[in-house]
């Protein structure tokens, strides 16, 4: 095979390891930049979306989402999906601990919905503006915004928020050391609840009373209270309420000094929040197959990445065979070369052993003739 040859096959090659490298980047870039949205303001709302589904499985992920999707809105000068990525972004933040930052992305998203009388979303802000100062500590602020949500949610008669907003209130009070206020803040709440007829709101309530009352000595009331709770939330699906529900089961049995049902406990609710963990990662799988760009509409669609490495490894081999080739072409060049140039240096010895030959004749014929 000629070098031109091995030329035309290596440019092939290049080629189609450059398409398939296209095709194969990496899972954030794939999702994050889907070209199949043309229109700026879908792909924002695309973008919060996705930041959503991977909030608490991958903060990176959803973070990089989130400030994709404000970039975008600031590229277009959009306040309001501004606001909307600002909102996003501070969540993300804010799971991820990083209360300081998320105060301000928070008050940005708020200073628009405010100025829009947004009076809903704002509520939902000013609670978790006061979940961020609660995380640093600071929690004359946090009872401020808390206690500011909770008018708002008031003037709009959100009454289900308004609980809730009482039970924010009577956690904060609790870390704070003032038990009296912060079960007068869960009573309110129970009462909004039992108004309502809302089991979770009730039972929500009744597993932070729970926590706040635990004695130091044997309590049925409490044990058969968590079960209660652990029950519903089976029943109905909520997932946070069952893992809380065993945390705090485990930890009343600790208190009472029955350690192994404590550890029993324990272990049933780290098991329990693997399980979740495991189905959310199998529904964020589907969702990367489903936002995948390589079409899968056939069942024999080939894998793009499998089609990369296989390329790459292709392309190493010829690579390496041409080295090969050319380091043994020119290995056979220059043995060439030294057999000329030995057969030259034969050459001469020769023609000199016949001249040194034919002058020596001459000369014994000229001292034979005189």
């Amino acid at each position: 095979m000629s070098n031109s040859n091995y030329s035309y096959y290596l440019s092939i090659l290049l080629l189609l390891f450059g398409s398939c490298r296209l095709y194969a980047a990496d899972d954030e870039y794939n999702i994050l930049s889907n070209d199949s949205i043309t229109n700026d303001s879908s792909r924002i709302i695309s973008l919060l979306d996705i930041s959503k589904k991977f909030e608490g499985i991958s903060n990176t992920l959803s973070y990089n989402a989130a400030k994709r999707a404000k970039n975008i809105s600031s590229s277009i000068s959009s306040p309001a999906l501004i606001a909307k990525s600002n909102y996003q972004e501070a969540k993300v933040l804010l799971a991820d601990n990083q209360y300081d930052i998320s105060v301000n992305r928070f008050k940005d998203a708020l200073a628009f919905y405010e100025n829009t009388h947004d009076k809903v979303t704002s509520a939902k802000l000013l609670s978790y503006i006061g979940e961020a100062y609660q995380g640093l500590d600071n929690y004359s602020k946090a009872a401020m915004f808390f206690n500011s949500s909770l008018a708002t949610y008031s003037e709009i008669d959100d009454s289900i928020n308004v609980g809730i907003t009482y039970i924010k209130l009577g956690d904060l009070h609790y870390v704070e050391d003032k038990p009296d206020i912060a079960v007068a803040n869960l009573n309110n709440a129970f009462v909004i609840a039992n108004a309502l007829q809302n089991s979770y709101l009730r039972n929500l309530c009744i597993l932070k009373l729970s926590m706040m009352q635990m004695p130091g000595s044997d309590n049925d009331s409490i044990e058969n209270k968590l079960q209660q709770v652990i029950s519903y939330a089976r029943i109905n699906g909520h997932n946070k309420l069952i893992s809380d529900a065993y945390l705090q089961l485990s930890r009343y049995y600790f208190l009472i000094n029955k350690l192994s049902k404590a550890k029993e406990e324990l272990a049933i609710y780290v098991d329990f929040n693997d399980s979740v963990k495991n189905v959310e990662y199998v529904n964020l799988e589907n969702f990367l197959l489903n936002n995948s760009k390589v079409d899968k509409g056939e069942e024999t669609s080939i894998n793009i990445n499998f089609i990369y490495y296989v390329f790459l490894a292709l392309l190493i081999v010829l690579v390496l065979f041409m080295i090969y080739k050319v380091g043994r072409e020119k290995t056979m060049h220059g043995e060439k070369i030294n057999l000329i140039k030995a057969e030259l240096k034969a050459f001469d010895k020769i023609n000199t052993n016949v001249s040194e030959l034919t002058e020596q004749r001459i000369i014994e014929r000229r001292e034979s003739i005189f």
